[in-house]
């Protein structure tokens, strides 16, 4: 086995309004004020910082201010009075806007909005890499644009690693010291400068000088279309575009030179030690089998990898209707199946399931595996190819790139915010529904989750605390006393789903029926109003 949304579609970029940032407001105070504010955060007595500024006291406990500062080192008047205040009741920004621009010192206040750069990549052959705008990739590319400091391990049967749009994204092993014999870094690899050949134990991951006899071009090119796919050189001029863009790519070549069926995987458990041992963040895996028995080793190593934060990524299966001609149809294929690896199924251009991608409730997400144009090994430099073996690398790619966007999110949050922000395509397959996972990737999409995602803590000021967030089937919220409170969980289109009226000072309230996501908690008492974002999971 081998999404194109406007920002105004996505509810919940920002939860209040999709263009501006949530909680963020910028002010100016006139310069013939000469009114210097203390810096103000979180924790501190509003009182203690403003002692004789009532006005400012005042807003710190009613919309719940986080922080107030200068953040500007230009030595300018008009800049130097200009504040950013971050606060929590992000739901009552217009309020919050109006008393600050009705202020008679103050200039003016404004909500900050999100503001877009444009980055297009060069390369000529995008054209026909219609999966890209499918998954949203040149909107995300706006926010990142990939790091060669995040590593995608691609175990497969060889990677030419000599490709003009693969070369210089290949990872170098800082280290190590080429063609000296020794192991460096020490991590049981002699001369691994640029990966492994984990079949052949040795250090050259390279595709053969020449196709075999009897395979012909079939054979070894693999693992270049998905090198292709998941981690080929961007914006360099010539051929594709990758969804990662620019970061690094580890090669581990599992099929020996002398294979006599180099379309089948022999080293999965020792190709994804060495991506352990290589330090790579995320492990594409285009590869997999349905057998009952013979994985407890390469399972034990995905473990290991996983205990460590790798995420790991693989191919459902291309026997979905049985077109396959080998196994059972639509049967749960391995690593795909493990606990701890993404099950990936494959998507065509318009968002169908085709008949070859397995599903079922195993599935985690779709990506577009149809007719999807990348890196070749061989005579042809570049060339379609069909299979969940695609889907894989694209969302291997997509990992990638949001964990250069937010390098240290973890990778329950980037695996929570890749499905979050997938597209819904059960109307497209009304047959699958639940069967497909999360839906199709949108990599913008998961993108901004995760910018949300990162701001969300353990909540709490000086009446209410509210945890653990994430949630999973009870959400606690504490208080300071025993008055009666209203409490409205909101989900991101704006619809209250749950309200509950109650005097007790810690309530614990029953959201197992709430589907995975964003909420708002908006709690209202004695005429104070807090609202804090939470998760579901």
């Amino acid at each position: 086995m081998i999404m194109a949304l406007l920002m105004s579609t996505m509810s919940y970029a920002q939860t209040i309004y999709p263009d501006f940032w949530d909680g963020v407001v910028y002010f100016k105070f006139k310069n013939e004020a000469q009114i210097k504010l203390p810096a103000f955060s979180a924790g501190m007595n509003p009182a203690d910082v403003y002692p004789e500024n009532s006005k400012f006291i005042d807003l710190c406990k009613s919309y719940d201010i986080q922080e107030i500062v200068c953040p500007f080192k230009t030595k300018n008047e008009n800049v130097q009075n200009i504040y950013r205040v971050k606060f929590s009741n992000y739901t009552m920004v217009d309020e919050f806007t109006r008393i600050l621009s009705e202020m008679p010192e103050v200039e003016y206040a404004e909500k900050s909005p999100v503001l877009r750069i444009f980055s297009t990549p060069d390369d000529p052959d995008t054209t026909q890499q219609y999966y890209l705008s499918k998954i949203n990739a040149y909107n995300a590319w706006d926010l990142s644009t990939g790091s060669p400091d995040i590593k995608i391990a691609i175990v497969d049967d060889a990677v030419r690693l000599t490709h003009p749009d693969l070369a210089a994204n290949i990872w170098i092993n800082p280290i190590e010291i080429p063609g000296n014999s020794i192991d460096d870094d020490g991590n049981g690899y002699v001369d691994d400068v640029s990966g492994w050949d984990a079949a052949d134990n040795d250090n050259d991951p390279n595709a053969p000088t020449s196709p075999p006899a009897i395979w012909g071009e079939l054979a070894f090119t693999h693992g270049t279309h998905c090198s292709g796919l998941a981690a080929g050189v961007t914006n360099n001029g010539i051929g594709i575009a990758s969804i990662s863009h620019n970061v690094s790519l580890i090669p581990i070549k599992a099929v020996s030179n002398s294979s006599w069926f180099p379309l089948g995987i022999e080293a999965p458990s020792e190709g994804v030690d060495y991506a352990i041992a290589a330090g790579a963040h995320i492990v594409s895996m285009s590869f997999g089998g349905e057998q009952a028995s013979g994985f407890a080793t390469l399972e034990t190593l995905i473990n290991t990898g996983h205990d460590q934060g790798i995420i790991f990524v693989a191919a459902a299966g291309n026997n979905g209707d049985g077109g396959g001609g080998i196994g059972t149809p639509n049967a749960v294929n391995y690593p795909a199946g493990f606990t701890n690896v993404l099950a990936v199924g494959a998507t065509n251009n318009a968002d169908v399931k085709p008949g070859f991608s397995q599903y079922g409730d195993w599935i985690d997400v779709m990506a577009p595996g149809v007719g999807i144009y990348s890196t070749l090994a061989w005579s042809s430099p570049y060339g379609n190819q069909d299979g969940t073996s695609m889907a894989c690398p694209i969302v291997a790619g997509a990992i990638g790139l949001l964990k250069s966007y937010m390098p240290f999110a973890s990778k329950e949050q980037i695996i929570f915010c890749l499905k979050q922000g997938c597209d819904n395509i059960d109307a497209i397959n009304p047959t699958f529904i639940g069967d497909m996972g999360a839906g199709r990737i949108n990599v913008y999409n998961s993108m901004v989750c995760l910018q949300q995602y990162q701001s969300i803590q353990i909540i709490e000021n000086e009446w209410v605390t509210i945890f653990p967030n994430p949630a999973s089937n009870t959400l606690f919220i504490g208080f300071k006393n025993q008055e009666m409170k209203q409490i409205s969980i909101i989900n991101i289109n704006g619809s209250m789903v749950m309200n509950h009226n109650a005097q007790d000072m810690v309530i614990a309230l029953d959201i197992s029926s709430l589907p995975s996501g964003m909420y708002v908690c908006r709690i209202e008492q004695n005429g104070k109003i807090s609202t804090h974002r939470f998760v579901t999971q």
